[in-house]
């Protein structure tokens, strides 16, 4: 039975439910819906304007060579998941293998596109516009690159880049967007609270943490309208616990973004 401490907090599927299947493919957006909650998926701009679910900015770590290959075709693999997929165009990376690396039995899954993932009915999606703070590889393209997609409610952009989520709010005053900080201690989470707290998006998404995610930041932030979200690292997280999902439950966090470990009873 899931504890009544957390029946407020909504969980969303970090890479989707990269505890059990590879991060940020569908075996792995599937596995959270099958749970029952959303996913966190990360957005990369190809070059031919294709946006691709990817956290890296190359498929070097989650890629796996085909076998048998030529000693000229590994060659050629090992440059192009070397090559910063900015710079690629959908038809190079729509083969390749992205499951494999976690194991053999995901080797058919594939690097999706956002409008596939999209596909897949979940009550939360996620989606962080990838590139540094200034969300430079997007770079005024966003509006052109999401025109043509439907867009579900249950969508919710989420970036490091405030002037990005703010332009996209602008743009859209409908589509939730959130502003991802990753302060080092509680003052810069408070500094985080009140940019955010100042601005028209719609909250803030804080690294899942007791010591910095306070009941008395996530007051400040309801009190000014905001949602307040915190986020793990990649699986296994230390922070993804449930004495941590108790206490930020409590402190009155509103969606915590988890590896959907096994022990979490949803």
């Amino acid at each position: 039975m899931r504890s009544p401490l957390l029946s407020a907090m909504r969980f969303v599927g970090h890479r989707g439910a990269s505890h059990i299947a590879p991060e940020n493919t569908m075996a792995a957006f599937r596995a959270a819906t099958a749970r029952g909650v959303g996913f966190e998926c990360d957005l990369q701009a190809l070059r031919d304007g294709t946006l691709l679910v990817l956290h890296d900015d190359t498929l070097l770590r989650t890629a796996t060579a085909p076998p048998g290959l030529s000693d000229a075709a590994a060659r050629r693999f090992r440059e192009l998941v070397r090559t910063p997929v900015g710079e690629l165009v959908y038809d190079d990376v729509r083969d390749v293998d992205v499951g494999s690396w976690m194991n053999p039995k995901f080797a058919s899954e594939r690097p999706p596109r956002f409008d596939e993932a999209l596909g897949e009915a979940a009550p939360d999606i996620f989606a962080e516009l990838k590139g540094d703070d200034d969300g430079y590889s997007f770079d005024g393209r966003l509006p052109d690159l999401v025109g043509a997609l439907a867009l579900p409610s249950s969508l919710t952009w989420i970036s490091f880049s405030l002037p990005l989520v703010e332009e996209l709010k602008r743009r859209d005053s409908t589509q939730p967007c959130l502003h991802v900080a990753e302060p080092r201690n509680l003052e810069d989470a408070w500094a985080a609270a009140r940019a955010v707290a100042n601005s028209d998006v719609d909250g803030v998404d804080l690294p899942a943490s007791p010591e910095l995610v306070t009941p008395e930041l996530v007051r400040y932030l309801h009190d000014h309208d905001k949602r307040v979200a915190v986020w793990v690292w990649r699986a296994p997280a230390l922070n993804d616990t449930p004495a941590v999902w108790d206490a930020l439950s409590k402190a009155g966090v509103d969606a915590f973004t988890s590896n959907l470990p096994p022990e979490l009873i949803l």
